[in-house]
């Protein structure tokens, strides 16, 4: 018999004896669907970078300030926040569920901005925890 609970980041496997605690963020978007597709120009073209676990430095990946557009697929307890800076400062965007943005001109501060991404749990109808209701949200659950 095995036995498992989920909360926050971390998931506990309770399994004939034996115990194992999971960081979350590790295992997340093994599943192929769950992803966040960066594109270097606008309409989803150029250089294409698929990313399923948060990213402090985007310039690692050669991506640093160079998404235009961007799609995404997540499932419905995470939300992915797209930062101005590295190491996850200034938040510009929160993603859910499924979309896409062909433009990233139509934000403020948006094109060729984008330094770090965060996959973080959030809540259904709300934003993942320390991310304001000033920063925009975009997407279908």
């Amino acid at each position: 018999m095995t036995m498992r609970w989920r909360t926050g980041l971390l998931a506990l496997t309770l399994a004939m004896g034996a115990l194992a605690l999971v960081d979350r963020t590790a295992v997340f978007g093994q599943g192929e669907e769950h992803h966040v597709t960066l594109y270097e120009d606008n309409n989803f073209d150029g250089k294409a970078l698929v990313l399923r676990k948060s990213v402090d430095n985007l310039e690692g990946r050669d991506f640093n300030d160079l998404a235009s557009s961007l799609k995404w697929h997540l499932p419905r307890d995470v939300a992915v926040v797209l930062y101005i800076d590295a190491d996850y400062r200034q938040p510009l965007l929160v993603l859910v569920g499924k979309g896409h943005l062909a433009d990233l001109r139509k934000l403020a501060d948006g094109n060729d901005s984008i330094s770090s991404v965060a996959f973080l749990p959030c809540p259904l109808g709300g934003n993942p925890k320390g991310i304001g209701v000033d920063v925009p949200r975009m997407g279908s659950r």
